[in-house]
């Protein structure tokens, strides 16, 4: 019984933690950048829309795991390529001898900094580019669902069209995109597992290092379910709640 709790309480402080900071961080960040991306689906400028067409298609249509494998094995070496080569540039090693800073020792820190977030970057970096192309069109939709009437009474009191759709049609936009984006957190977490196979060790990743060491399949593995069972729907029934607090507000 004692190694039970044990392994529950690896897989929550080692496990449970870091899915829920991967997840938080690349949700908030998800949620700006795809609202910027769904109000520049809706913008009238055809470039603009465009380009914010071309990224929700492209991104749609890879799949999670290629883009993991693509930024941590592709993007981000050339990312520590470029970062040492920076540091070696004249220009880099002249400000470093002018204050007088060890160029080796600081070159050092800052590739071992690099190396030490590559993990969690990369997995940060992957759930925004992907959620971030699904969150735009749920933020368009819901900005398109409110009738064209009221942005043009908007305008005609004198509003520009930056503050019109801060003022008049995003407050009614979220409100009716909160149960699809509800559910992005839910998918967003529960996709967070993916990250493991990079190394990242979130709850998926502490599963399977319990199992290599004590060979408990069963158990760890009905332990990892049971968890992200409790995560997901806990958040389940806060979205409800606040998708029933929003209804009662409209009335």
């Amino acid at each position: 019984m004692e190694q039970y709790i044990n392994i529950l309480k690896f897989l929550i402080t080692k496990g449970v933690t870091v899915t829920l900071q991967i997840t938080a961080v690349a949700y908030v960040i998800s949620l700006v950048v795809g609202l910027l991306i769904g109000l520049a689906r809706t913008a009238k400028h055809p470039v603009l829309r465009g380009c914010a067409r071309v990224y929700v298609e492209f991104i749609r249509a890879i799949p999670l795991l290629v883009q993991l494998i693509y930024i941590y094995f592709v993007i981000q070496p050339l990312f520590r390529d470029a970062l040492e080569s920076m540091m070696m540039s004249d220009f880099f090693l002249f400000k470093l001898n002018l204050f007088g800073l060890s160029v080796n020792a600081l070159m050092q820190s800052l590739l071992d900094l690099f190396d030490r977030s590559a993990l969690f970057v990369s997995g940060v970096l992957t759930l925004v580019i992907c959620f971030a192309a699904y969150m735009a069109e749920i933020f368009r939709a819901g900005i398109q669902s409110i009738d064209y009437g009221q942005v043009e009474a908007a305008l005609s009191s004198g509003l520009t069209m930056a503050q019109t759709m801060r003022h008049v049609v995003l407050p009614q936009a979220i409100r009716r995109v909160v149960p699809p984006l509800g559910n992005e957190f839910v998918a967003m977490l529960k996709d967070s597992s993916i990250i493991s196979i990079i190394g990242l060790r979130e709850l998926t990743r502490a599963g399977r290092e319990i199992v290599s060491s004590t060979f408990l399949t069963f158990e760890v593995w009905t332990m990892v379910a049971i968890l992200y069972f409790l995560i997901t729907s806990s958040f389940s029934f806060v979205l409800n709640r606040l998708e029933q607090r929003f209804k009662y507000d409209k009335r």
